[in-house]
């Protein structure tokens, strides 16, 4: 089946897997063989109908349903993982699963709502309902405190509600029995908490007492990030730039690409001008943009374009602009700006990131995927060393197969 590309090998598998359900129907095998055949199919849709029809003839599938809500939900197949958690919920709350699979339907609406990557205010107090329904079933406790994060995060950020967010994590601290692991990620979500209210300085304090107990960790080195653009917001270039160095060489390749990024972005634009006034300003916009002030931060971007025109920054400003106006769903007025950048700035660092966000915006929100398999394309080819070569690669190909099957001929670009 590794090389089933037409899936030929996997539609016989499948029709004999019937035809043996159908003459030996008292052997469930089958039925979790046709189970596992639709999860590498990716049709969630036929597997948890088929598991929760055996569950209903048998009465054991619940940890393999469980299993399978996970999988689905990793995969964003949300509405499919809803019906999985919501029929062992289903089952009431004496069912050995039934608080994981409510923890885990209220983990699954949270990163729903974070993939959407919107900030919509009604969705925001859909997700706060479903919060509250779910600490009145599941209470709050150590097990719980991941989710009490994510809402006082959710309160914040995305309601603006930040006095009632500090409240439910200094209650959540306050928990008997937390481990030290449960209590740095509070503190550090409480740090970030601080730097939404304007609490700067103690922002600094709490992200140093998380660094300070959990030394060479993950969360150490995502706080040290943290740490090192509070710095950058609040002007202190050199010395945010020293600990983003330092982080270059952490063990995880995320933390030390954002930290390389940021400080040769200091480094650029400090060298272009030893005032650092522009650059004071458009720290300031990302402050707001790290809030989620997006009138604010439109405002400090625009006065760097008419204080200082022709400076340094002209593309980050407009690379930034167009991050705010996805996060407002305003998809043709970002793809403008990155546009500009990807023709006007082809030689800047941000080039290949504002033609991979450009791709992604054709292919998922505009519908223009022949335009977004050009992009891809040219990423493959105008910059072979961007760290976007092997996902553009993924969706060139994703895209031509979806236009092979669908009976269209080859692009022009694929033809050439």
């Amino acid at each position: 089946m590794s090389v089933d590309n037409d899936q030929e090998i996997s539609n016989q598998l499948k029709k004999y897997i019937l035809k043996r359900i159908q003459e030996e129907p008292g052997q469930i095998l089958y039925n979790r063989l046709l189970i596992w055949l639709f999860i590498q199919d990716k049709n969630f849709v036929a597997a948890i109908r088929q598991s929760i029809s055996l569950d209903k003839r048998t009465g054991t599938e619940d940890t393999n349903i469980f299993g399978l809500a996970d999988v689905a939900a990793s995969n964003k197949n949300y509405d499919e993982a809803i019906k999985a958690y919501d029929y062992l919920i289903g089952k009431g709350k004496k069912d050995e699963y039934f608080g994981l699979a409510s923890l885990q339907l209220m983990q699954m609406h949270y990163d729903r709502f974070m993939d959407e990557d919107i900030l919509n205010p009604e969705h925001a107090s859909e997700l706060k309902e479903k919060f509250a329904k779910t600490f009145a079933v599941l209470g709050k406790s150590p097990v719980t405190t991941g989710l009490l994060t994510e809402y006082a995060h959710l309160l914040a950020f995305y309601l603006n509600q930040p006095k009632e967010a500090i409240q439910l994590l200094t209650e959540g601290l306050a928990l008997p029995g937390i481990n030290m692991q449960q209590m740095s990620a509070m503190k550090a979500e409480l740090a970030d908490l601080y730097v939404y209210s304007g609490d700067l300085w103690e922002a600094v304090i709490s992200y140093s007492q998380v660094v300070e107990s959990n030394k060479s960790t993950q969360l150490s080195d995502d706080v040290k990030l943290k740490r090192a653009k509070l710095g950058y917001y609040m002007g202190n270039f050199n010395w945010a730039k020293a600990q983003l160095d330092v982080l270059r060489a952490s063990t995880s390749k995320l933390i030390a690409n954002d930290a390389m990024d940021l400080s040769l972005f200091i480094s650029e634009n400090l060298e272009s001008d030893s005032t650092a006034a522009p650059l004071k300003i458009f720290a300031r916009a990302d402050l707001h943009l790290f809030r989620n002030h997006f009138p604010e931060a439109l405002a400090a971007l625009d006065s760097v374009l008419n204080l200082y025109p022709g400076n340094s920054l002209i593309d980050d400003v407009d690379f930034r602009k167009a991050q705010i106006f996805q996060k407002q769903g305003k998809f043709d007025e970002a793809a403008v700006l990155l546009e500009s950048i990807v023709k006007d700035h082809s030689w800047e660092l941000l080039a290949d990131d504002a033609l991979f966000q450009l791709a992604g915006i054709y292919q998922n929100k505009l519908n223009k995927k022949d335009e977004a398999m050009k992009l891809y394309k040219k990423m493959l080819t105008d910059y072979p060393g961007s760290v976007y070569v092997v996902d553009s690669r993924t969706e060139y190909r994703k895209l031509q197969d979806a236009e092979n099957k669908a009976g269209l001929p080859a692009s022009t670009e694929e033809k050439k």
